[in-house]
């Protein structure tokens, strides 16, 4: 009997340890179940789908298929594009297998053109696919600065505005005589491309940086400054064995370095220009802001300095120089400017300032002209001015970085455009002053009134 009932005692520890293992296996299963389970469910216990199809793109649009057997709905969905967030609205709100929902996608004028990875997740799937970004068929000036080089900037609108580059060539130039140290620079942001005369003459020859070889004087090449390209600033002594020997043995030696600056730099997109501010600016053949009476501006810059001032965008006639003129001689003209003219005299820092009319919105309320505070030297900006029904009630409005600054209504009158005898600039206005200091990048015109999303179409790419 005692064996027995060891044996039972035994096969009871058995049971119960058999019985609490498998509660306790269940217990976990469950909880994972229920954690899987709610992965794939709503806050309402809604199943949520983990198929889902991009089917089509068009404008600010992309089409979005429920492939699946559950909802997607659009508070459980987010957008990325090249892994940055983009705000969105999907109509309807929620869709069931095999629907189709419409995804309006905003801030698409951060884009550049071409190629872009898209990606709309669930907590319970994704969906990636590349789409393409393309200028609307309203585009007629597209000036990418993505050339590199040169000093011609083309227009990829298929319009023919290139745009010609003018005294953007910055040259230094330094003299120092054999054991002394010579320096040159670059203005900020740019970087020694070339060496123009690095030549290491008799130090009683009449050279100089204008006639760095004059004739019956011994010199030769230095090539040490090679050494100086790519860099923004370059250092160094001269003597012998830098400049590769002696071309003048027992004559004292002098060096002339003449280096040119390359004024296509990094931009927001590629490549684009800088403007040094005193000289540098563009001329187009561009007419469309004289021709058409809807038309949008759009462009990014990093200012350099934000003091009156200084005009990214100009056209009109060529002796005004920003803000219309004095009565009776009124010019007519139109402008993006750092920098802003009150009531004909007032000048103003630290504005950033849309005008188009004959002379300065306090002078006369029939101007179009908007402008707001602005100090930033350090980032990149959009800004977008859109103007239209000039025949009829001009009307402007003038977003910065796809915030909507103001609107302004103007006269017929006052922003009459018949006299405009100069075509689209870029960097300065008609007269010799008030240039740009600052970058430039992927200047647009467009021959119809845009909003900032609108400046963006977007069409399918290639599946990933």
């Amino acid at each position: 009997m005692k064996g027995i009932s060891e044996f039972v005692l035994v096969l009871l520890i058995l049971i119960i340890a058999v019985i609490s293992i498998s509660i306790l296996w269940l217990s976990f299963y469950g909880y994972f179940r229920h954690i899987t389970f709610s992965e794939g469910t709503s806050a309402l216990g809604e199943v949520l789908s983990s198929c889902m199809k991009i089917d089509s793109a068009k404008n600010d649009k992309i089409y979005l298929k429920n492939c699946g057997s559950g909802l997607v709905k659009d508070d459980k969905l987010n957008v990325f594009i090249d892994e940055e967030s983009f705000e969105f609205t999907m109509t309807p709100e929620s869709i069931g297998k095999s629907e189709i929902a419409e995804i309006t996608i905003y801030d698409l004028w951060k884009l550049d053109s071409g190629n872009h990875k898209i990606k709309i997740a669930s907590p319970s799937g994704k969906v990636e696919r590349y789409v393409k970004a393309v200028l609307p068929d309203s585009c007629v000036l597209a000036l990418d600065f993505d050339e590199g080089e040169g000093a011609i900037a083309y227009d990829s609108s298929g319009y023919g505005n290139d745009g010609t580059l003018n005294n953007f060539d910055i040259y230094n130039c330094s003299s120092v005589s054999q054991y002394s140290t010579i320096t040159v620079s670059c203005p900020s942001g740019q970087v020694i491309n070339s060496i123009e005369d690095s030549v290491y003459v008799d130090q009683n020859s009449p050279a100089s940086c204008s006639d760095p070889y004059p004739a019956g004087f011994c010199n030769r090449y230095c090539d040490y400054a090679d050494n100086c390209i790519g860099q923004n600033s370059c250092s160094f002594t001269v003597d012998d064995a830098i400049c590769g020997g002696d071309p003048c043995p027992g004559v004292t030696k002098k060096l002339i370095l003449n280096v040119s600056c390359d004024y296509w730099i990094d931009g927001k997109f590629g490549k684009a220009l800088e403007f040094d501010g005193s000289d540098d600016y563009i001329q187009t053949p561009s007419n469309e802001l004289q021709t058409t009476n809807n038309f949008t501006i759009e462009l990014w810059f990093k200012a350099d300095n934000t003091s009156f001032a200084g005009h990214l965008i100009w056209e009109g006639e060529v002796t005004g120089n920003g803000w219309g003129g004095w009565d009776p001689n009124y010019e007519q003209e139109i402008h993006i400017s750092i920098g802003e003219l009150w009531y004909g005299s007032q000048t103003r820092d630290d504005k950033f300032c849309f005008f188009l009319g004959d002379r300065s919105e306090g002078s006369d309320s029939g101007a179009l002209q908007i402008s707001t505070d602005f100090t930033d030297t350090t980032n990149w900006h959009h800004v977008l001015v859109t103007v239209y029904d000039l025949d009829s009630s001009p009307v402007a409005e003038l977003f910065l970085d796809g915030v909507s600054i103001g609107t302004n209504t103007g006269t017929t009158t006052i922003t009459n455009r018949a006299n405009w005898d100069t075509n689209l600039r870029i960097g300065k206005p008609g007269t010799d002053e008030r240039y740009f200091n600052g970058t430039i990048d992927n200047v647009r015109i467009y021959n119809k009134a845009l909003t900032p999303d609108e400046t963006v179409v977007l069409t399918l790419g290639e599946l990933t």
